[in-house]
């Protein structure tokens, strides 16, 4: 094919790129495997750092209890599992010198982070019932510690 130059150019098929750039934010090529699609999908990188944030939804069929109820009483008589589709996010960072990618958990933030100690014990710390809301503002925090430069 011929650019808009006039020059040869080749193809590229997405699934050989690791990423693009969009806008100046930028986005990783999820693998088809770990979504069960046959398109490719790019995920954008909310946060970016040493270690970079990113997510991404999946629907998927789960089985819910279901009850029927009985008007007179208020009580259920009899409950089935229903499938239902639902939507799950999938949470994931990305180490910015390496290219690997983890799931976004306690433990593999606390694996990531050990050359922070501090940081690494208030993460430990961390009561199931906080990790919710607190533990991105950890990665904010060892993002703002942990600068990245990159050459021109």
């Amino acid at each position: 094919t011929k650019s808009a130059n006039g020059e040869n150019s080749k193809e590229i098929g997405l699934e050989k790129i690791w990423g693009i750039c969009l806008d100046g934010i930028p986005y990783v090529r999820l693998e088809k495997e770990l979504l069960n699609k046959e398109n490719t999908v790019f995920a954008g990188l909310k946060l970016r750092g040493k270690i970079c944030y990113f997510e991404y939804e999946e629907y998927v069929i789960r089985k819910i209890p279901m009850s029927a109820y009985n008007p007179m009483t208020g009580k259920p008589f009899r409950t089935l599992n229903v499938e239902r589709k639902v939507k799950v996010i999938h949470k994931n960072m990305l180490r910015f010198e390496t290219g690997e990618i983890a799931r976004f958990t306690v433990e593999n933030f606390s694996q990531w982070i050990e050359d922070d100690k501090k940081l690494l014990e208030t993460v430990q710390g961390l009561k199931p019932n906080e990790v919710k809301e607190k533990l991105f503002k950890c990665l904010l925090i060892y993002d703002d510690r942990n600068l990245v430069k990159v050459n021109k």
